[in-house]
């Protein structure tokens, strides 16, 4: 069962780089999808702290399936039987793959482990390679978003453009529930705005946040993002209601 030899996309990122990067450090429940859905998705298809979706065959995809069922099982069932068999049958097909889903948990999460480990060991390495292609400012330096994204420079060119995705790494990196996409055109050119929701921020903390944001941005739009667009970003707390006892600050929680 070498998940790794097997053929994949070129434009795919590994579900386990995605997860290393991710500040998950318990063991995850892997679910196993087949690689049909590598058709239309990538490597890693969904994550929670506790558990994970990925486009791979698990243990149950890749035996034979005659050795859970009859090949002509479902093809013999009279009409007015077939909804109450149809039913059985994917039932038991969930059982069995739930009791396959331990063992593929365990590779994955052995291949995760690698993956960390070479990642801790390719950090002075990514340092040496960043050094040679650009120098450092001070503040790249010293701007912990910066500092994250810049461990994903080996893969850019498999990530520029592609919003959801880097939507999805966005998240990870502020630490935030929700990241939306909006798109303006105005006359000829076309802009992007990123609406990061930040809930409960004091004024010096959104003003600290909005700060580092400004130049994380223009780090992250010259090397991720469409050179043909402008981007832009926004701090906003969506959920906060208008209260005059309350801290109001003019385009993060409050708009006229």
């Amino acid at each position: 069962m070498n998940y790794l030899e097997e053929y994949r996309d070129n434009k795919d990122v590994r579900a386990e780089t995605l997860i290393s990067l991710m500040n998950i450090d318990k063991v995850l429940k892997i679910y196993s999808r087949s690689t049909f859905f590598r058709n239309y998705s990538g490597d890693l298809t969904g994550i929670s702290k506790k558990e994970a979706e990925i486009s791979r065959n698990g243990i149950f995809h890749i035996l034979p399936e005659s050795l859970f069922f009859e090949e002509s099982r479902i093809r013999d069932i009279i009409n007015s039987e077939f909804d109450e068999k149809y039913k059985k049958f994917i039932n038991e097909k969930k059982e069995i793959k739930s009791f396959f889903q331990p063992f593929d948990t365990e590779y994955f999460n052995l291949s995760l482990n690698l993956e960390k480990a070479l990642k801790t060991i390719s950090e002075k390495g990514n340092s040496i390679f960043n050094n040679i292609f650009f120098s450092e400012t001070e503040k790249e330096l010293n701007n912990e978003y910066i500092i994250k994204i810049r461990k994903l420079l080996p893969y850019v060119s498999q990530l520029r453009g592609n919003y959801p995705l880097l939507i999805n790494i966005l998240k990870e990196i502020l630490e935030v529930e929700k990241i939306e996409k909006r798109i303006e055109k105005k006359h000829s050119a076309t802009k992007c705005t990123f609406l990061i929701h930040k809930e409960g921020l004091s004024k010096t903390a959104y003003f600290e946040m909005d700060k580092k944001l400004n130049d994380f941005f223009i780090f992250f739009s010259e090397w991720f993002l469409p050179v043909e667009m402008e981007h832009d970003y926004r701090i906003k707390d969506y959920r906060e209601k208008f209260t005059l006892s309350k801290m109001l600050l003019l385009d993060y929680n409050t708009n006229l």
